[in-house]
């Protein structure tokens, strides 16, 4: 038994070994980038261009059309012509003078027409953990988890949730369900106002059920067209509920949050959260953060290289626990 385990368990690090690389192979698999003659740049995938307009296809504000007199397109690393069929001299900008006359109203010149994201859609993705796949009978995790986001004027809503299942010799060992739902509302161009109620359900050694409402106020410290750093108080309302000892435990604490999100190496998206707590009711404090890299591969297919750490400090005692999970997602 001892040697099919063994068997098994180097089968197993061979799949996670070939998915890793593949993770990383995908991340050398070039986007496109529609570059502005003002130096504003997008990340996304050039389409076509069209009687004098690109159709430029943005990971962030969807369809674009934009003038060739305007902008230009880099696929990978190497420059193109925004308008291939065009020669550089019909899309030559002359510069206006008092004297020049207006652009005949048949010019085939198109303006800078930059298509406003469907904030009225829904976007999101579902996620799988790989290890399910191949990992051995007797030692199984399986994990879904999926997001899904709209923006519509100043509001953003988000919708997360997972569930984990993780068994040892057939047995369950861990039972975690976790549903979350953030409302940010945006109060000027760098503050926001936040609002997230928050409901766990996990089994390890006992049943625990947690309600919680986050509410606090953040600002934006950095922010461009592909990344942005932000900073967040919050407020947290908890209630822990024990039915094995039929204990309850309500709580109310400040927390700090600092998010990130970062289109870096060829359109590999880094998004990072992490939040540090106090409760002076009994003086535990703790820190949770969440890493991820997100690499669109075809079709919707998504791989996410994904890290959590959590570390809880409780006088005289401490825990720490840090999960490293690689899952393939669909985007929709």
């Amino acid at each position: 038994m001892r040697a099919k385990n063994g068997r098994n368990t180097v089968i197993r690090k061979i799949f996670q070994g070939i998915f890793v690389v593949l993770f990383f192979v995908t991340a050398l698999r070039a986007d496109d980038w529609l570059e502005f003659n003002n130096g504003e740049s997008v990340v996304g995938h050039y389409v076509k261009t069209e009687s004098n307009v690109i159709f430029f296809q943005s990971s962030r504000f969807g369809l674009l059309k934009v003038s060739v007199n305007e902008a230009h397109v880099v696929t990978g690393s190497v420059t193109t012509s925004a308008a291939p069929p065009v020669k550089p001299a019909t899309v030559k900008v002359t510069p206006a003078t008092a004297t020049s006359k207006p652009p005949p109203t048949n010019t085939t010149a198109a303006p800078l027409v930059m298509a406003v994201p469907q904030r009225h859609k829904w976007k999101g993705r579902i996620d799988a953990l790989l290890d399910f796949v191949w990992d051995v009978i007797d030692n199984r995790e399986i994990r879904v988890q999926g997001t899904a986001e709209r923006l519509s004027g100043k509001e953003h809503y988000v919708f997360y949730g997972n569930v984990d299942y993780l068994y040892n010799n057939h047995s369950l060992q861990q039972d975690r369900r976790e549903g979350k739902f953030t409302w940010e509302h945006q109060l000027t161009k760098t503050l926001y106002s936040i609002a997230e109620p928050d409901y766990l359900h996990e089994i390890r050694q006992t049943s625990v059920d947690q309600y919680q409402m986050r509410v606090g106020v953040g600002a934006s410290l950095f922010q461009t067209d592909r990344s942005q750093v932000r900073v967040a108080v919050l407020t947290y309302f908890s209630r822990l509920d024990i039915p094995a000892v039929d204990r309850r435990v309500e709580d109310v604490y400040p927390a700090i949050r600092l998010d990130s999100k970062w289109q870096i190496f060829h359109g590999l998206k880094f998004e990072q959260e992490g939040t540090a707590y106090y409760i002076p009711n009994g003086g535990e404090s703790g820190v949770d953060n969440k890493t991820s890299l997100t690499k669109d591969i075809f079709g919707g297919l998504t791989l996410t290289l994904q890290h959590e750490y959590h570390r809880e400090e409780i006088p005289n005692a401490s825990a720490t626990r840090s999960e490293l999970k690689l899952l393939l997602g669909y985007a929709f």
